[in-house]
């Protein structure tokens, strides 16, 4: 067993294993060389299903980057799984840049991560779920002290079962935690602290009826984003697609 939350149900590797599979076809559409990407836009790859953002020596870049604190999950949690890199090379990825991250990877030579990141898919959720964890401290900050109790409730009520769990991680890969002011139209966000705050629980509480509690308030939340955007027309045409995405949480 990983590490689990103390408001969680017990959380095995085989519970991990489908919520990385689901995070896997969200995140990576399902295609296992999505697993090692380095975009065009970027100077640093991003590995894993969850994007896991390793920077190389003398880039920086105001992000933080994940994969060296998820290579130090993976020496705690499970110190027989075999790392394709010693920790002394921790703290910069081995690419200097794209062109020579691609031809290793079209030669063949990042075989042995391609299959350390295939292969650790539980461990990879099992990080995802605990940074999620370690982020609700931030997200209960914006609420007013009134209503925190109400939402912690309403987190609780989705963490004890994997859809729940998947539900709260993956909205908030999609969609952010909605706690930056930034991502505000006209005032109003679309985050998972705007969901939480829109969803009403359902008086007969199980993992059905709470997880329609939560998608109804998802949509609501994503429709008024359309309403108030700068254009939205062409945010509309978003909503059948956000909205498939939500509808796969049950």
């Amino acid at each position: 067993m990983f590490w689990q939350s103390a408001n969680a149900h017990p959380v095995s590797q085989s519970n991990y294993t489908w919520i990385g599979e689901k995070i896997y076809q969200n995140e990576c559409a399902g295609k296992p060389e999505n697993l090692l990407f380095w975009s065009e836009k970027e100077a640093f790859p991003s590995l894993g299903i969850g994007h896991f953002i390793w920077l190389p020596k003398g880039v920086d870049a105001p992000f933080e980057q994940t994969f060296p604190e998820f290579l130090r999950f993976v020496q705690r949690v499970s110190p027989q799984t075999k790392l394709p890199v010693g920790d002394a090379e921790f703290s910069a990825a081995p690419w200097k840049s794209r062109e020579i991250f691609y031809a290793l990877k079209e030669l063949g030579k990042l075989a042995d991560w391609q299959a350390f990141l295939r292969d650790s898919f539980p461990l990879q959720a099992a990080f995802i779920v605990q940074r999620f964890q370690s982020s609700l401290p931030k997200l209960l900050a914006q609420v007013p002290p009134e209503q925190r109790d109400e939402i912690q409730a309403k987190v609780d009520a989705l963490l004890v079962s994997n859809k729940g769990v998947f539900a709260l991680v993956d909205y908030s890969n999609f969609k952010g935690l909605g706690v930056n002011s930034k991502e505000r139209y006209q005032g109003k966000g679309w985050g998972l602290l705007q969901v939480l705050l829109a969803m009403k629980l359902p008086e007969y509480r199980n993992e059905k009826t709470v997880l329609n509690a939560f998608i109804r308030a998802a949509k609501q939340t994503l429709r008024q984003r359309t309403q108030l955007a700068p254009n939205p027309k062409l945010e509309s045409t978003w909503l059948p697609g956000w909205f498939k995405r939500l509808d796969a949480y049950l």
